[in-house]
């Protein structure tokens, strides 16, 4: 498929490129654009909280955003329907559901309503990513100044967040969402608001076609890993242990037989990575003396511009990309390994 600005035609599939994503609908009219699930944007939240396929007019659909129209190539042109067959398939799938941001998003409906084939190349290339190089992001966000909780859609998210009784917790637990949110759009092209979050007895959150993800924050910060096989993630500010004026008291309840820390930063790394392979094996109950750290593959570091945090993630580190999201973006940085 080559894409192209122009002027559309009755049965053309049609995308426009909002951010890192596409959003792909099969072209009636300038009055009629199927597509499954509203753009994902913000202010569509309500309507995506259940997407369904639905009719638009084409400035609903760009959003203000240039629309480029598919020319099949000559493999799609073997099997593309004609436009009435596209258009009668299209308008037949109005109201249906199941919409899946990985396996059933709007690029496999205007391309099976257009082609007669369910495919989505931006789930292609991001499998391909995956396997040629893993994927093991970590997002790193200081508490703005002056920032205060706000209103989530989700029901389950909104309660937990505002369990906290400790306001500083609480804006922790929103900011630490807000976060999830920019690192599942930056590493995977999925918009938060299209998945459906649930959270385990453990307090394990997941979302049924979300990458593997772990949530984590202290005093003044909120951090998120987001991989492609189970990993974990824990920050901690760096003073944590302070309070035992004998650090062998807190070691005591951390190592275990063989396990050595040097000193306060050696105790931070071993617990904030026991604390991240906690997350990553889903556990019941965080006992640290039963976590063998050499059963695991772990790194712990520290960020540029962020010398009070220490952060420690499980999983396939090999694949570790690092970033600070603050007012100025997301921008990637080296980790300084401890």
């Amino acid at each position: 498929m080559k894409w192209t600005p122009g002027e559309c035609v009755k049965g053309d599939i049609v995308r426009v490129r909002l951010g890192s994503v596409y959003h792909y609908g099969v072209f009636v009219s300038e009055d009629e654009v199927i597509q499954f699930g509203y753009p994902p944007l913000p202010e569509f939240a309500d309507k995506n909280a259940d997407p369904r396929v639905c009719a638009v007019d084409a400035d609903t659909f760009c959003c203000g955003k240039m629309i480029e129209r598919g020319i099949p190539v000559r493999s799609d042109k073997s099997v593309r329907r004609t436009p009435d067959e596209a258009v009668a398939l299209a308008r037949s799938r109005i109201g249906e559901g199941g919409y899946n941001v990985i396996h059933n998003n709007c690029e496999h409906f205007a391309r099976e309503c257009v082609l007669g084939a369910k495919r989505s190349e931006q789930e292609e290339e991001l499998r391909r990513r995956w396997h040629r190089h893993g994927l093991l992001d970590v997002y790193v966000m200081p508490v703005p100044d002056g920032a205060e909780p706000g209103h989530v859609d989700d029901p389950e998210r909104e309660a937990y967040i505002y369990a906290a009784a400790d306001p500083s917790v609480r804006l922790c637990r929103y900011l630490v969402w807000e976060l999830l949110g920019k690192a599942l759009r930056r590493s995977s092209g999925i918009d938060i608001s299209a998945l459906r979050f649930s959270r385990a007895l453990n307090g394990k959150w997941s979302a049924d076609g979300a990458p593997e993800f772990s949530l984590s924050h202290c005093r003044g910060a909120v951090c998120v890993s987001v991989s492609d096989t189970p990993s974990g993630v824990d920050i901690e500010n760096n003073d944590a242990f302070d309070r035992f004026g004998d650090k062998s008291v807190a070691a005591a309840r951390m190592l275990c037989h063989g396990e050595h820390a040097d000193g306060r930063d050696g105790l931070l790394a071993v617990w904030t990575k026991k604390e991240s392979i906690f997350k990553m094996t889903a556990g019941t109950v965080f006992e640290p003396k039963s976590i063998k750290l050499k059963r695991y593959e772990t790194s712990s570091f520290r960020l540029p511009g962020l010398p009070d945090l220490t952060v420690s993630v499980a999983g396939r580190t090999s694949a570790l990309r690092c970033y600070v999201c603050g007012a100025d973006g997301i921008r990637g940085v080296t980790p300084q390994k401890m």
